[in-house]
């Protein structure tokens, strides 16, 4: 397999885990978006931008 399809193809799996994600997200409100299900726990909505974060800076994304 080649470097450029071992790429597409972990790209393609990190694709449809974000997906999933959202769509766990897409009906849910503002209160519970911005609540924390524990002390110890980010607010939920933080985790939105973590995804987001992290699938910018995967080295997918940079590598040659």
């Amino acid at each position: 397999m080649s470097k450029s399809s071992v790429k597409e193809a972990i790209s393609q799996v990190f694709d449809k885990f974000r997906s999933k994600t959202f769509a766990l997200f897409q009906d849910m409100d503002e209160a519970t978006f911005s609540s924390q299900s524990h002390s110890d726990f980010s607010l939920v909505g933080w985790y939105l931008g973590h995804i987001a974060c992290i699938k910018s800076l995967l080295p997918l994304e940079h590598s040659t």
